[in-house]
């Protein structure tokens, strides 16, 4: 799957000359299965005829909305939409974007309004936490996938990655209920992980 993803890509930053076309490709595969989507399933099987030798369906189905989630996520995005970095989880971005919404918010009100315990307790985080406690109940991929898909575009609008092949990994997992809550908690304790607080200001030494 990093071999696909890698095809997109510049060392530099920025797409190749044929990454739009593959993901015009791969965001007609959204919301549909692999039978659905023929084109996609050629190409993931010439991964997994590479290295990724996991035949299961479950493993197949996850790489399949994986990839076509990255490909809304990087749509008219400049920026490359996906982290190969734990620092990218699911859980710990929209930690993030829960703080870039606050601040959003604080700086069109003009006066800034903080919740003590973090930006995920605001109120201005609830549509972030709503749409994350919703993914974590979710009773199948197809469910998650959805509720995963409802958060993309937030992320692309705050030009927060997500890490696309941990996230295959994750919804790989998903297909089995005993290995769902490992999943959540990781998600969630990426999420409320605290922020650091600020540093009180050192004094002013007197002359």
């Amino acid at each position: 799957m990093r071999d696909l993803i890698g095809e997109l890509y510049l060392k530099e930053g920025g797409l190749t000359r044929d990454a739009p076309g593959t993901l015009a490709r791969w965001r007609r595969a959204l919301g549909r299965t692999t039978q659905q989507s023929p084109v996609l399933s050629m190409e993931i099987a010439r991964v997994i005829g590479t290295g990724e030798n996991d035949g299961r369906e479950p493993h197949l189905d996850a790489i399949h909305h994986s990839l076509a989630l990255l490909a809304a996520h990087q749509q008219s995005a400049s920026q490359p939409m996906h982290h190969d970095h734990g620092s990218a989880s699911l859980g710990a971005q929209c930690r993030e974007l829960c703080r870039r919404v606050q601040a959003e918010q604080a700086s069109g009100s003009g006066r800034e309004k903080k919740d003590p315990r973090g930006p995920q307790y605001a109120d201005e985080s609830k549509g972030v936490v709503r749409r994350l406690e919703a993914a974590v109940s979710a009773r199948s991929v197809k469910e998650l996938v959805g509720h995963v898909r409802g958060l993309v575009p937030m992320l692309r609008k705050a030009e927060l990655p997500l890490d696309y092949v941990r996230l295959a990994a994750e919804f790989d997992a998903w297909a089995s209920p005993n290995r769902r809550g490992r999943v959540a908690r990781r998600w969630g304790t990426d999420f409320y992980r605290p922020f650091p607080k600020p540093q009180d200001a050192a004094p002013s030494s007197s002359s």
